[in-house]
Parts: C-alpha cells; structure tokens; sequence
C-alpha cells in the first residue's frame, strides 16, 4: 500500500511535469524535474536493498520490515517469533549438539563477536579446545543484556548446553535502559533494538528521528538505512567534538544518578530472566572491560542471582596494557590475538570447575 501510495504519487508529478513542459513554465519544470530526479534515486536505492536484504537475509522483497526485526511480546512469552527480534542478526556457531562432548554455550557482544579476527583466534575456541568441549556461539556487535537473553532463548531450543558463558561490557547498562542509550554519544547504537520496559519487550530506535526510522522505515529500506547512517554520523561528530556524553556522569555520579539507578534495576530484571530461562544449567558471567561503575554494580545484580562472576579476566587484560603489552586492536578497547588468549587463560580454571 505504501509503495503504490508513493507510485501515484509520482504519477501525478509526471502529469503535472508535462503540463509544465507544454506551457513552457520552465521554474516549474525545473522543480518537477528535480523531484522526478530525486524520487528516481530513491526508487533505485529501494531496489538495491530490497534485492540484497532478499540475498543476504532472505527477507522477501515486499515484506514490512517489523515483521523481520521484532514487534512487542511478553518477556516471558515462550511461543518463538522470527529470530531477528534481536533486532540484528548475529553470528551464530553450531557444534554437533549430538556429539558426546560437553556442551558450551558461548553469548556476547563486539569482543565475542571477535571484530573480523580468525576463529582459531578468539577466545571461546581456545576454551574449547582446552575444555574438550563442543562449541556453540551466539555475538554480535552491540548487544545489549536483553539481547544476550534472547539469544540464551534462542539457542536452548537448539542445543542443552553442558555450560553458559555470558559475556558483558560496561555499556550494557546503558543500552539497557532507552533513556541512558538516547543520551549517549559513545555507546548509542544506530538501529533498532528491543529493551524491557514493564515487563514487556519493546522496540525502540535510540537515535535521532525515531518516529520516522520506526514508521518510514519499516516501509522504505533505503529510508531505514539512510536514517541509520545519518544517526551513526551524528555520534561520529560528536565523538571528534569531545562532547561530554551521559558517560561521564555515570563515571562521577555512579548510583546517586537517578537514571543510572534505573538501569541497573532494568538489568537486574533481565539477569533474572536468565536465570528463568536456563533452569538448573550452569552459567558464569565475565565482563570484557573495568570501568569500576558498572563493573560494582554487575557484581552486585550476579551475585544476587546466584551467577558466578568473573572480573580477573579483562583486568589482567588492562595490567598488560599499562605495562605497555599490544592487546588490543587498533580501536584500542576489543582484544587482538593476544588479548583473547590473555582471556581464555584467565576464564579456563573457572569454567573447569563449572564444567566438571
């Protein structure tokens, strides 16, 4: 409908534009043309992605895109909707769930992920390796907690692991909670993501423009993929303006910032839910960086849960930094080679234990 909305639309132009011509009113021809032009440019961008998202994701050319990228569910629904109610796709690593190996699950964000590093690079299979176990692997980049639970959620359906190993960050907190991620200039990630509010699990768009990319982008990928880079730009500006983000408050202000309280009591929600949902198998979480902050707060909400939690692994990391050790990659924050081997070292006696 929206689509033949727009092709009337442009239809009237082409009308409008030849009876421009006919009367030589040349102003006028000159803006119908522009528009002509630019609707043209439009439409060929529309193409371009509807034929790649068919490609790549096999997201049928005349699909609504809210029907592949989430709606609004209980968070404790357990009827499976399409996967991509993660809000992006992630990578996804399958053993042979009927080996007679242990099982273990492996959920994160960008560090799991592994930011174009080799497999045989990245921690989880140096862990795997070292534990004899059979790998399964659910990351992506920017994953928030309740992102990390639907993933959980996901991959219980495919496999029983033996173990879970969740993977956090710092920025979990914020992108927990809309309200922090819309204030954000570092950790605001530019497309659509599902967060708990009430109980229920909605989708919201933390960037710039929100009600456009939600309404108009459902319907015009091109448009969708047009607000996300113009948001993604926006941060980019920011961040080489040195702007100061809610970041920097949260690093002085910690608990006696109202809004930080209200992350951490939305993450403890979503820790809970794990918990829910993997029953009796075991899980230990580790957190990839250590920004004191949030490093407290995550050790208070899996203490409480009852979910072992490690901090030695990226602290370890950041010793090696300060002594001068490349560990990182050129961004200066996710781990290089090294770095994962420093992690997967770090985590093998623990995950022993949890495993034995």
């Amino acid at each position: 409908m929206f689509w033949f909305a727009v092709g009337i639309f442009y239809l009237l132009i082409l009308l409008a534009l030849s009876k421009a011509v006919r009367h030589k009113l040349d102003a006028v021809s000159n803006l119908l043309l522009c528009l002509v032009a630019s609707g043209a440019f439009f439409i060929l961008g529309e193409c371009f992605f509807r034929t790649r998202h068919y490609l790549v994701r096999k997201i049928p050319p005349f699909a609504v895109l809210e029907n592949y990228s989430g709606g609004t569910k209980n968070a404790n629904n357990t009827n499976r909707q399409l996967f991509t109610g993660l809000g992006w796709q992630g990578k996804e690593i399958r053993g042979d769930k009927n080996s007679p190996r242990k099982k273990m699950l492996v959920v994160g964000d960008s560090f799991t992920d592994g930011m174009g590093l080799a497999e045989d690079a990245l921690y989880y299979s140096h862990l795997a390796k070292s534990l004899n176990t059979e790998l399964f692997v659910y990351a992506a980049k920017g994953y928030s907690s309740l992102q990390e639970y639907l993933a959980i959620d996901h991959m219980l359906e495919i496999v029983k692991p033996d173990l879970i190993l969740l993977q956090v960050c710092s920025n979990d907190l914020i992108n927990n909670y809309y309200p922090l991620e819309k204030q954000s200039h570092s950790q605001r990630f530019p497309m659509k993501r599902p967060y708990l509010e009430s109980g229920q699990i909605v989708y919201r768009f933390a960037g710039r423009f929100e009600t456009l990319h939600l309404k108009l982008g459902q319907h015009s990928r091109f448009f969708h993929f047009l607000s996300s880079k113009l948001d993604h730009l926006s941060l980019r500006l920011h961040q080489l303006q040195n702007h100061p983000g809610i970041e920097k408050r949260i690093a002085q202000e910690g608990k006696s910032l109202p809004q930080f309280r209200e992350a951490i009591a939305v993450t403890e929600q979503i820790v809970e839910l794990i918990k829910k949902r993997v029953s009796k198998t075991p899980i230990i979480a580790f957190i990839a960086d250590t920004p004191r902050v949030e490093r407290i707060a995550f050790r208070q909400i899996f203490s409480k849960h009852k979910i072992g939690f490690v901090e030695s692994a990226a602290v370890e990391v950041e010793k090696l930094k300060q002594l001068g050790e490349v560990v990182t990659i050129a961004d200066g924050t996710h781990w290089n080679a090294r770095g994962h081997l420093v992690i997967s070292n770090t985590l093998e006696s623990e995950l022993r234990n949890a495993i034995n």
